[in-house]
């Protein structure tokens, strides 16, 4: 049995979703798997979905400095990275019990999103009424690191820690 071009690429399609589709009947049982798509959709929303189901999920994922005062969350392996380097910056006294999960903030109780994070921008910070902002946090764990370190090095351990993360 011969088939028109555009056919072929369906076939060629439905093998990747059920295996081998014999070249009959068996198309509309192929066609029936809840893993491929509808019969009804054009060739091209058919190779959209194809390559959707092989793209990889993005795990959500957020954690929560030391004093509770906002939630950051993104991706958890890009959340996982920004808490590494901020655990390495002058803030790191802030950080130093915070663990990167997976979940999001809102399962936390940050429900007011705030938009991303103005050092790391993959992350979106979100605050919670129960959780009051506090201004003061991190000019504070700022001022005790020069203080220890001095102000070049202060400089120099901010602008590494906003340096971009690769994803």
């Amino acid at each position: 049995m011969t088939f028109p071009r555009a056919c072929l690429a369906v076939i060629t399609l439905l093998t990747s979703c059920v295996g081998v589709v014999a070249m009959s009947s068996d198309y509309e049982a192929a066609v029936q798997s809840e893993d491929c798509p509808s019969p009804g959709l054009g060739l091209l929303q058919m190779q959209a979905a194809e390559a959707a189901r092989h793209e990889p999920v993005t795990t959500t994922g957020f954690f929560v400095p030391d004093n509770g005062m906002c939630c950051i969350q993104g991706a958890l392996s890009y959340i996982t990275k920004v808490l590494e380097r901020l655990r390495a910056s002058p803030l790191a006294a802030g950080y130093a019990n915070a663990t990167a999960d997976a979940g999001s903030c809102i399962g936390q109780g940050y429900v007011l999103p705030a938009g991303p994070d103005e050092c790391f921008p993959q992350a979106q910070l979100w605050l919670g009424a129960e959780h009051p902002l506090d201004p003061t946090s991190e000019p504070s764990l700022m001022a005790a690191y020069a203080a220890e370190h001095g102000e070049a090095a202060l400089k120099s351990g901010m602008g590494a820690m906003c340096a971009e993360i690769e994803t």
